[in-house]
């Protein structure tokens, strides 16, 4: 009987001790989890980045795209926006993953439409001049989080002094396979362009996709 009852009062005890029980000096003290939100996480496709204060998602989409307009429409439609990248670690990701898709096509060569667009005020003929805000600085981010600029890899004599060239592209492509045309740009090295003008000299141009990124929306 004695062996029925300790059996009975061990169980009740554990269902009181339901949350969390801890040993302190023999004696058993009932605490419980404080109430603890869902973390958030990337939604299927993307890959999270640790940035300072927060996370960010980004996906190469899978498709040899014609022009900025159509790669920025994809990202939209995907909840995304055009994304910018905040370090070395995420512009390797996005060159590497970029070079894969391209394989998918047959490609060995490409470029990467970028969240770096012309600053405003520096949108006309000539704008890399002596202006401090323009020459080197003439384009921002505009995923809304990327900041900085010291991560971005001009190719020489980029960005190029033309109202004409108000979009980005991230040159993609392994160092074996460099482009036999007079348009020089080593991997992961940036270039600005027209949106939405295709030069069939150029590969980096005809044969782009986007990186998209989002914060942290799904949960579990």
């Amino acid at each position: 009987m004695s062996k029925i009852f300790f059996l009975l009062a061990t169980l009740r005890f554990a269902t009181a001790c339901a949350d969390v029980c801890n040993e302190d000096d023999g004696a058993y003290v009932m605490s419980t989890f404080p109430n603890v939100a869902p973390v958030p996480t990337c939604s299927e496709g993307y890959k999270s980045f640790p940035r300072p204060g927060y996370n960010w998602c980004m996906k190469i989409y899978p498709a040899i795209l014609k022009n900025f307009t159509e790669a920025e429409a994809l990202c939209t439609a995907d909840g995304a926006v055009p994304s910018g990248h905040q370090n070395d670690v995420e512009e390797s990701w996005i060159t590497r993953t970029a070079i894969t898709v391209q394989a998918e096509y047959g490609y060995t060569i490409g470029g990467v439409w970028l969240g770096l667009h012309i600053t405003l005020g520096c949108d006309y003929t000539g704008f890399a001049d002596d202006s401090p805000n323009c020459g080197t600085n003439s384009f921002e981010w505009t995923d809304g989080y990327t900041t900085g600029s010291s991560q971005i890899k001009w190719a020489e004599g980029e960005p190029w002094q033309s109202n004409a060239y108000q979009c980005a592209l991230m040159a993609a492509y392994s160092a074996g396979n460099f482009p036999d045309n007079d348009f020089e740009a080593l991997p992961t090295q940036v270039i600005n362009v027209a949106c939405n003008t295709r030069y069939a000299s150029r590969p980096f141009q005809t044969r782009t996709t986007i990186v998209c990124g989002k914060p942290p929306t799904e949960y579990s």
